[in-house]
């Protein structure tokens, strides 16, 4: 139960960073190779490599096919990255760019 709860509010904030990643113009290009934009600061760039191991580690416990994340701060994209497969059982992998199915979800906005 405990871990079907995390993973309920896994997806919801998965697709609300996905959702606000959607409404926002055009900002400077990411590396999609590795999925991170230039940054000045070497401690902010520390963090989101952390997180970025932290998502991949979770995704995988959670038994997660795939997942896709934006992070932006100031209108600077500081991660767009996909992580895992877009369907399970399936070769696809997912990007910066995968769009996923919501289904219902957004009833609960």
């Amino acid at each position: 139960m405990f871990k079907q709860h995390h993973r309920y509010i896994f997806g919801i904030l998965l697709v609300c960073a996905a959702s606000y990643g959607l409404a926002q113009e055009k900002t400077p290009p990411t590396n999609h190779r590795t999925g991170f934009s230039s940054l000045t600061s070497a401690e902010a760039l520390e963090r989101i490599v952390k997180l970025d191991a932290y998502i991949e580690s979770s995704r995988i416990q959670w038994n997660v096919p795939g997942v896709s994340v934006a992070l932006v701060h100031n209108n600077q994209v500081l991660l767009c990255k996909g992580y895992g497969v877009k369907q399970a059982g399936e070769q696809q992998t997912v990007d910066g760019d995968t769009l996923f199915a919501i289904a219902s979800n957004s009833k609960a906005f």
